[in-house]
């Protein structure tokens, strides 16, 4: 998997089986699910503010 890290900008290594974001080792949890969706947070891109 190439890319970056959407949380931290490191290479990722796979991505949110939930969310589909593409996460590096430290914010992939072992299941392949984000610590955001673990804690039933679905993961939304922050609104930019006017």
């Amino acid at each position: 998997m190439d890319g970056l890290c959407d949380a931290c900008g490191q290479q990722a290594i796979g991505s949110c089986k939930l969310c589909g974001r593409r996460l590096c080792g430290t914010h992939l949890s072992i299941s392949g699910v984000c610590l955001d969706c673990i804690g039933g947070r679905r993961f939304n891109p922050p609104q930019k503010q006017p």
